[in-house]
């Protein structure tokens, strides 16, 4: 048999914390099991199975979704300082004619950055 014929199995993933918010907004100690990308399981147990991820007091939560961002915008962050040393309308006089300057291939670039900020804030969906 071609091992290329046949498709990957998507990989199972059990993991356990005595915080997992559930669709309730309840708080509960509870196991998740993954299947690939998607969630298979939530069940509420009082102990962390054998051979499973303890993610011990960690919260777990669904992904946050953004629905107004500025991606590309990220490389701006730290400037704060500078714009409050600035009168006048500092959006205009000073964001604006930063992003005048930036090339498709630095929004690319940026967006990216803001990319990898919002997964590590936990948000799932821009």
């Amino acid at each position: 048999q071609d091992f290329l014929s046949t498709p990957p199995q998507p990989m199972a993933i059990s993991i356990f914390s005595k915080r997992v918010l559930l669709p309730t907004w309840e708080i509960v100690p509870a196991l998740i099991v993954t299947e690939g990308p998607l969630i298979a399981k939530v069940e509420q147990v009082a102990e962390c199975p054998e051979g499973v991820m303890d993610l011990g007091d960690q919260l777990v939560v669904p992904a946050f979704i953004n629905c107004h961002t500025h991606l590309p915008m990220a490389f701006l962050r730290g400037i704060e300082g500078t714009a409050k040393a600035l009168h006048g309308d500092v959006v205009k006089d000073l964001y604006f004619r930063l992003e005048n300057l930036l090339t498709p291939a630095d929004v690319r670039s940026f967006t990216r950055m803001g990319c990898y900020e919002s997964l590590l804030a936990g948000v799932g969906l821009v």
